[in-house]
């Protein structure tokens, strides 16, 4: 498991394509089953170590089951689309989302996600096992773009979204608008 893209400024675009652009519902983290193996990520946390160690998202549901390849996105609130209707959104992950990618809003204190500050962020197991820990610096993130891996579906160094796509960020594709 790969976190492989965040947006902590979304400058209030609509990203998760519920009509309603919000710089805190629009947040999102993007992570990719980049392991051979069908991961279920029910009872996994996602936690900010920049603020004391603070719950994120506890994943649980139905849809915490990820296959080789598939992705989830995670959003900091809303009742975001990115399937079947996308709210006449101009993006084109709005409503043309593949079955592989999954949705989900935060269940826990929510993102606030500091641009200007940076982060530091775990995602963890149910067992307690680390599967991915990312850290960005002061003003990485401060753009209104998202920051992503290159290349992506690894273990790779964080980029501005923007130079290396025309989109500012892509939740549940890669930059390119492509499916993974």
């Amino acid at each position: 498991m790969v976190i492989n893209e965040i947006l902590a400024d979304p400058d209030f675009a609509d990203v998760n394509c519920d009509g309603d652009g919000s710089n805190a519902t629009d947040e999102f983290i993007e992570i990719v089953n980049i392991s051979g193996l069908a991961v279920n990520l029910a009872g996994a946390e996602l936690r900010n170590n920049r603020v004391g160690n603070r719950l994120m998202h506890v994943f649980g549901g139905d849809d915490t089951l990820l296959q080789p390849g598939d992705v989830m996105v995670l959003f900091g609130g809303g009742q975001p689309r990115l399937h079947g209707n996308g709210n006449g959104s101009p993006f084109p992950w709005c409503g043309g989302a593949s079955d592989s990618v999954k949705v989900a809003t935060a269940n826990g204190d929510g993102f606030n996600l500091s641009e200007t500050l940076g982060e530091e962020m775990t995602l963890k197991a149910a067992d307690g096992k680390v599967l991915d820990y990312v850290h960005f610096g002061l003003g990485e993130a401060d753009n209104s773009n998202s920051i992503v891996r290159e290349p992506e579906g690894g273990y790779n160094p964080f980029v501005d979204h923007e130079s290396i796509s025309e989109f500012r960020f892509s939740p549940g594709t890669r930059a390119d608008g492509t499916s993974f």
